[in-house]
């Protein structure tokens, strides 16, 4: 499958009544980083179905109520996916909670501000 331009993938984010970032708890780098399409998801207002075994996942959604979680197993996500289409509210909250979490937290400026301060701290750990 070939990579999606940034531009195109806005566009069918955009279209998505939902987004599915069920991402397997077995593997390490899902447990200890979170999926871009997460974030793509929230900032187009379109609501993620995530899997509530991933910490940091977990963690974003339940701070911020902007996605719906479930297990990694087929009858799990199938009943989130019917649970957000019977919902038309519960949709839109957590459209509405996921951009507004990306305006005030999850943007380039705040995280380049978090990712500044990181390393001046590592800096400041060096032996002179």
């Amino acid at each position: 499958m070939d990579l999606v331009p940034e531009q195109k993938l806005a566009e069918i984010v955009n279209a998505s009544d939902v987004v599915l970032c069920v991402y397997s708890g077995k593997d390490p780098n899902n447990k200890f980083a979170l999926p871009q399409k997460m974030f793509q998801a929230m900032a187009c207002g379109v609501p993620f179905i995530g899997n509530r075994n991933l910490p940091l996942m977990r963690s974003i959604t339940e701070k911020y109520d902007c996605g719906l979680l479930c297990g990694e197993d087929p009858s799990s996500v199938l009943d989130a996916i019917l649970t957000l289409y019977r919902n038309p509210v519960l949709r839109d909250r957590l459209s509405r909670n996921g951009r507004l979490a990306v305006e005030k937290t999850y943007n380039w400026e705040r995280m380049s501000e978090t990712i500044v301060q990181s390393y001046q701290s590592l800096d400041s750990c060096r032996v002179r």
